[in-house]
């Protein structure tokens, strides 16, 4: 079935409870995905066994937030296969661009650790820094340094902070841009700490089940 991301789908697999010892004092897998609602797993091997609901309980006419982030990442994926035709080149660039690393073979990925460059196959501050800094240069020639440019370009990062799957890590970094641009027009001091702090803050509100991610912390 050809998809576009954020579809309703309709699946038949066996639901299995999740399994595995646990390890004392370290990381609990059961633990760690229990947090997060997960509380079991399934396998499809068939892809006929993938329908779309005849009758979808939900008002599709006004997309949701996550919807909205799974159609945006797979244009990004549509137009990485248009601009780089070798699967290899692709696995990069989905991996340095999005963030998305499922297509890299394990020889590919061994390269990566062993050079000690792994980091740049996850999506960082650094690549919002970057959007960032090259949108709001540009809006300024055309809409000036004022609040129009800074809500554009926070407008634009979140999309593709949404795009890149939405983590922590990511996100927490738009909002320290985007306090950042808004100090700007503004005229007023940028305080790191304050805003590492309400970043925080509206994260662990978004979702208090990050306080234990890896990523947050």
């Amino acid at each position: 079935i050809k998809i576009d991301g954020g579809q309703f789908l309709a699946i038949a697999a066996e639901l299995e409870p999740l399994t595995g010892y646990a390890n004392p004092g370290g990381f609990d897998w059961r633990e760690y995905s229990g947090r997060r609602m997960i509380v079991g797993t399934a396998r499809v091997l068939d892809g006929t066994h993938v329908r779309y609901p005849l009758h979808p309980t939900t008002n599709t006419r006004f997309p949701s937030l996550r919807r909205l982030a799974a159609q945006l990442r797979t244009r990004f994926q549509r137009l990485h296969e248009r601009l780089y035709p070798e699967p290899l080149i692709r696995s990069v660039a989905d991996a340095i661009l999005l963030g998305d690393r499922r297509t890299l073979n394990s020889r590919l990925r061994g390269w990566f650790v062993g050079s000690g460059t792994v980091h740049v196959l996850v999506v960082s501050g650094l690549h919002l820094g970057f959007i960032a800094g090259a949108i709001y240069l540009l809006l300024g020639m055309v809409l000036g340094r004022g609040y129009a440019s800074a809500s554009i370009a926070c407008a634009v990062l979140l999309g593709y902070a949404l795009a890149t799957g939405g983590r922590p890590p990511v996100m927490r970094a738009w909002m320290l841009v985007s306090f950042a641009l808004f100090a700007l027009p503004s005229a007023r001091q940028r305080a790191v700490l304050n805003s590492l702090a309400l970043a925080f803050l509206l994260l662990l509100l978004a979702n208090p089940s990050w306080l234990s991610d890896a990523g947050f912390q």
